[in-house]
């Protein structure tokens, strides 16, 4: 297998993956929890504070998991002329 020299071109198009989906996703992924988790913790009448510790937490979590997923599928994509290859050193 040949290896190709890393480029700034290379290293931006993985990075701009990783970035616009982690910030979009994770928007998207933080957003719905959070409201549920509000919608949940209001019908159920729960202290604001409380609703707000769990939502930060739940959020992190979520967010972490995010960002493994999005790395894994940065790691599989076939981008323009490579691809991320892990072989042994």
């Amino acid at each position: 297998m040949n290896e190709l020299q890393l480029t700034w071109a290379r290293f931006a198009s993985v990075w701009w993956l990783v970035t616009w989906r982690g910030i979009l996703g994770g928007m998207l992924v933080g957003g719905i929890a959070g409201g549920l988790i509000g919608l949940v913790g209001a019908m159920m009448g729960a202290d604001t504070g409380a609703i707000q510790s769990i939502a930060t937490y739940v959020g992190a979590g979520l967010g972490l998991g995010w960002g493994a997923f999005v790395l894994y599928c940065a790691m599989r994509k076939r981008y323009d002329g490579f691809r991320i290859a892990l072989v042994p050193a």
